[in-house]
């Protein structure tokens, strides 16, 4: 009998240790948010609850030409909220987003700070093997003419005619010491005339084995800190 007593303890225990270790997994998904809208200046977004003024749930702001990722709660219809720190009272966006479970999605604010334009894009990175990196274009540049890339080391044209809100594929390149040199030009599309450039050097160095984007944001025909100019965007 006193075994018996004993074995049930050690039983009514295991359990009991069970249940304060038990582990719930929460399915998420990705959300990138970039602040490429022209004269915007920093902005801070809001995840459902709260009044409207209410942006202490997420304290970090996104600079113009900056760009943050957040972890969303996937299958979940959520508020989403942007709005400029300089008026947390007017948001520039507000909008449901449901993602699914392990997605990975970018949001890029571009226009103008009193008129906000949305790019959402559904990612969907290669991993790489080798010593190579992967880099995309974009033109979110507002008022702009469609633009061409080059690589400055070849003068080749990597990518031809992007609009705005417009971008390319990834592209590969070696991930070499050269790299760390590697300049690419932001071309008119129609005149070829040298808008800007971007260049990878030693202290901001390609992502190895990884994926960024050069976009070419501001506004066009202004001066001072709409300017038009290059602005990478991390995807790691």
């Amino acid at each position: 009998m006193k075994a018996v007593i004993i074995t049930s303890t050690v039983v009514m225990l295991a359990i009991t240790a069970c249940h304060k270790n038990e582990i719930k997994v929460t399915a998420l998904a990705s959300l990138n948010i970039v602040n490429a809208a022209a004269s915007s200046g920093a902005v801070k977004v809001k995840f459902e609850g709260g009044t409207p003024n209410y942006y202490s749930q997420v304290t970090t702001a996104i600079n113009y030409a900056s760009n943050a990722a957040y972890s969303v709660l996937a299958n979940s219809r959520t508020t989403l909220q942007i709005a400029a720190t300089s008026d947390t009272t007017t948001p520039v966006v507000q909008t449901q987003v449901q993602l699914p479970v392990g997605s990975m999605y970018s949001l890029l604010l571009c226009g103008k700070s009193k008129s906000i334009d949305t790019l959402w894009i559904k990612e969907n990175f290669a991993a790489y093997a080798d010593s190579v990196y992967g880099v995309r274009f974009m033109n979110l540049s507002v008022n702009s003419k469609p633009v061409s890339i080059k690589r400055k080391s070849t003068g080749a044209t990597v990518a031809s005619s992007i609009a705005y809100k417009g971008y390319s594929s990834f592209y590969t390149f070696p991930c070499t010491v050269q790299a760390l040199s590697e300049v690419f030009e932001v071309r008119d599309a129609a005149s070829d005339s040298l808008l800007g450039s971007y260049e990878f050097k030693s202290t901001v160095p390609p992502p190895r084995l990884n994926n960024c984007s050069i976009a070419w944001v501001g506004e066009t025909g202004t001066t001072g800190a709409t300017a038009p100019k290059t602005q990478r965007i991390n995807h790691y």
